[in-house]
């Protein structure tokens, strides 16, 4: 997604939902394989954004940002590094860093002022 569509995305998500509601997110980090070939291979569209030749846009968050993009929202759960190898089909196997976080929208009383 390109980082107008996230942020358009964390405003739909946080306007779908109400206090108390859980927010399950994952995303690739700056630190999965695929961000230095992206790097290489595609064209830079915004902060560690890439357009392929096909027209995918591939974003990859940096460390704990996807904390600051749900800001209303407290962290049940986070986790951000190396998955467990799969593969696709008869691809090779590999692996993905990943972040993945459970939020929870605060309550009117857990909003700091």
């Amino acid at each position: 997604m390109k980082w107008e569509e996230i942020e358009l995305l964390v405003k739909s998500v946080d306007s779908w939902t109400s206090l108390g509601s859980l927010v399950f997110i994952s995303a690739f980090t700056t630190e999965d394989p695929s961000y230095e070939i992206s790097v290489k291979k595609f064209r830079k569209i915004g902060k560690n954004s890439f357009e392929n030749d096909e027209g995918a846009v591939h974003t990859y968050l940096e460390e704990n940002e996807i904390l600051s993009l749900f800001k209303n929202y407290s962290v049940l759960y986070h986790q951000e590094g190396m998955g467990p190898e799969h593969h696709h089909g008869y691809r090779p196997s590999h692996r993905h860093a990943m972040t993945e976080v459970v939020f929870k929208k605060k309550d009117r009383g857990e909003y700091i002022v």
